[in-house]
């Protein structure tokens, strides 16, 4: 069984990765937000734009590739990227063949089970199935549904079925208890991509490999917090950009307190950078974190 860090736009960048593993190193591999460049500094949308990224990573190390088409922001969508291709099997198809033609990279992509309708999937796997993709993942909703409802898990069921190659599991892993219901529902999976969940319950991998609640540690938890919070003023940032950055990392981690929805709501004005760790430092302390929210 293996464990993927999500990409989560605007949280689980380099910086916030590095802290993380310190304190909770269990995922297996992470999947990073999309990367810009500098020609434009545009999100990465067209296959020879790809192909260029590719080579200037892979002079870094970076031998994989992720292709992500399933990101449903709509400043994303918007602009003809990420989850906007899901409908277009055909743009699809010319992007992969274009890649593979040019690229050594190994190429993963991440998708979902359709832009508009899941009627949508079954076009976009025919075309996926034509290429040497190291592994499928799919977050089994609609772009236009974004996080809202539940994970279609007929679809993905149709997914394992009709996708070639390795397929990894994403949506809403976010208690043990879930995860141990979809390994018995997919035993042909063996690879589960982890987003939102761990970001409510940074112990939330360790959970899932040790099949137990044990690693959890308050102490741990507030130390990590601390150095996620320092770590941005290391690199410089501004107190504005330091305190934004904290602020959407606690949209998360508050669901796993019984009041974390009244506390959040509190830290969201807060403009000044030591009110604001000393506000959150005490609530950590004194409240009960909770994995079963």
């Amino acid at each position: 069984m293996k464990l993927v860090m999500a990409p989560m736009l605007t949280i689980t960048d380099a910086k916030f990765r590095n802290v993380y593993n310190r304190y909770f190193p269990d995922f297996d591999y992470a999947i990073t937000p999309f990367v810009s460049f500098p020609d434009g500094n545009n999100i990465t949308s067209k296959a020879n734009s790809f192909r260029d990224s590719a080579n200037y990573l892979k002079a870094w190390g970076y031998g994989e590739l992720n292709l992500n088409l399933a990101c449903p922001a709509k400043t994303v969508v918007n602009k003809g990227r990420g989850a906007s291709y899901l409908n277009q099997p055909d743009n699809v198809d010319r992007v992969l063949n274009d890649i593979f033609t040019n690229v050594d990279n190994e190429v993963s992509i991440k998708i979902r089970s359709g832009r508009y309708s899941f009627d949508e999937f079954s076009a976009l796997a025919k075309v996926l199935n034509k290429y040497p993709l190291k592994n499928i993942t799919l977050h089994a909703r609609t772009a236009v549904q974004g996080y809202t409802g539940k994970v279609n898990l007929d679809s993905f069921a149709e997914a394992t079925d009709s996708l070639k190659g390795d397929l990894i599991f994403s949506g809403d892993i976010n208690h043990l208890e879930t995860y141990k219901m979809l390994e018995e529902k997919f035993p042909s999976v063996s690879s589960w991509m982890i987003g939102r969940g761990f970001l409510a319950n940074p112990f939330l991998p360790r959970i899932i490999k040790d099949g137990s609640y044990d690693c959890v540690n308050k102490e741990r938890l507030i130390k990590w917090h601390r150095e996620l919070f320092d770590i941005f003023f290391a690199y410089g940032y501004s107190q504005f950009y330091v305190l934004g950055r904290m602020k959407n990392s606690w949209k998360y981690l508050s669901r796993s307190f019984s009041e974390g929805e009244e506390f959040l709501k509190s830290i969201l004005p807060c403009l000044d950078a030591d009110e604001f760790i000393q506000m959150t430092e005490r609530f950590l302390v004194e409240k009960e974190f909770r994995v079963d929210l």
